[in-house]
């Protein structure tokens, strides 16, 4: 069940430097284990939240990482950044090589994914995949 964001946290300068990195994500940096330990400290203290976030200020890079995606992986420490980090860099070696021949069937099979990043349409695979597991 989705939570609210809650950003009344004390350390002022640990949310003012969560928002630069946020800022730096939107023009493209790529995030270290230490940076999303201190967003996850900001948000609800989840990973699960983090990655939603960090998706919609930079889709093209960061996926989303939730229970059902991780039950397809079957691992059960879904608020573990190790475990997130391991999924998105999986993601992103896969989509440089087998997801352009899957990313070409599903577009033929359904148009409206060539508006996709190869990215996206890996993450709905996932997603759907986890949901019948």
């Amino acid at each position: 069940m989705p939570t609210i964001l809650n950003l009344g946290h004390e350390n002022r300068k640990e949310l003012e430097k969560c928002v630069d990195l946020i800022n730096k994500v939107k023009g493209g940096m790529i995030l270290q284990k230490q940076d999303l330990e201190l967003l996850k400290k900001i948000v609800n203290n989840s990973i699960v939240g983090v990655s939603k976030l960090l998706h919609f200020v930079n889709p093209n890079y960061y996926l989303i990482w939730d229970s059902r995606v991780a039950r397809y992986f079957q691992i059960k420490s879904v608020n573990n950044i190790d475990n997130y980090l391991k999924y998105l860099d999986f993601c992103h070696n896969l989509s440089k090589d087998l997801l352009d021949k899957v990313y070409h069937n599903i577009c033929e099979i359904e148009p409206s994914f060539k508006k996709a990043t190869k990215l996206r349409t890996l993450e709905f695979i996932f997603f759907n995949l986890g949901k019948t597991k």
